[in-house]
């Protein structure tokens, strides 16, 4: 079996958990998640089987879609729900003010600190161990870039609720927290649900009791999205069929098309794995034919 998951993760379950239940239903070792949700955040966790583990870095996850609630007036340690409040505000913005620093401030290229309780590496140490041992470390600011960053609605008393549409390597807490810094006030993420990471969307997003009862009825197989789907944004070369034999064996093939790197290539109408043209010869970089 090989191929990805498009997984709907529930909320209260790390993305290795998640990775735990696919491993334990598809009785497969081989089982890698693209693309770490919070514990609080429910949505899109694409999953990665067999052969798809060699994929993550050809995937194009740049672009992510999430919906998001920030409550204004409490700051946690975690910035979001599931932290302890460490800080209270009274100050509690209206939709023209929230509307007015977006466009102000969070449109485009910004920079972020990510939040001290995250997945970041911290000389070989998770963040968020660090944090929860009291141990006192600073995090770089990154540059992001936010492509939309709309108010969808007043979704309580000192709610709102956002779509956001994203870089890679964003985090929606430190959004949060400082989106409401510079109102003037603190806020802290009370939902989150990614809709879309690069290829994969909610659309096709099977739950965790769907893969357990497709698993048992031996159908899963129905949901498996193939190797090479995610990679549409690649162009794609054929090569003949008497060339089969070559390209098993590594080697090289002529071509008459211009140099480029990461391309798609099939073999008999068959995905063979991702290639790259250079001085007029195809050369397979990594290999997914059997």
């Amino acid at each position: 079996m090989k191929g990805y998951l498009n997984i709907l993760k529930p909320t209260g379950m790390t993305s290795s958990n998640v990775v735990s239940r696919v491993r334990y239903n598809l009785k497969m070792k081989k089982v890698g998640h693209a693309g770490t949700l919070d514990p609080l955040a429910v949505g899109v966790l694409p999953i990665m089987i067999g052969k798809a583990t060699k994929m993550f870095d050809y995937l194009n996850l740049e672009r992510k879609v999430y919906i998001a609630e920030f409550t204004f007036g409490i700051h946690t340690n975690t910035l979001d729900i599931e932290g302890e409040v460490e800080d209270r505000s009274s100050t509690y913005p209206n939709a023209k003010e929230v509307e007015e620093a977006i466009s102000k401030h969070f449109l485009g290229n910004i920079n972020q600190v990510p939040p001290k309780v995250s997945a970041i590496s911290i000389n070989g140490k998770r963040a968020y161990d660090l944090a929860r041992k009291g141990v006192d470390f600073e995090i770089k600011s990154r540059e992001v870039k936010i492509y939309k960053f709309d108010l969808l609605r007043k979704s309580g008393e000192k709610s709102f609720m956002f779509y956001i549409e994203c870089s890679k390597g964003t985090y929606i807490r430190s959004l949060c927290r400082d989106l409401a810094d510079k109102l003037g006030t603190c806020a802290y993420v009370t939902y989150l649900s990614r809709e879309k990471s690069g290829y994969f969307t909610m659309d096709d997003a099977i739950t965790l009791e769907q893969l357990e009862d497709l698993a048992q009825k031996n159908e899963i197989n129905e949901h498996i999205i193939s190797l090479d789907a995610p990679l549409s944004y690649m162009e794609e070369v054929h090569i003949p069929i008497e060339n089969e034999k070559l390209i098993l064996n590594g080697n090289r093939i002529k071509t008459d098309r211009e140099d480029k790197d990461n391309l798609r290539v099939y073999c008999g109408g068959e995905f063979v794995g991702i290639g790259q043209i250079d001085t007029g010869y195809l050369k397979i970089k990594k290999m997914f034919y059997e």
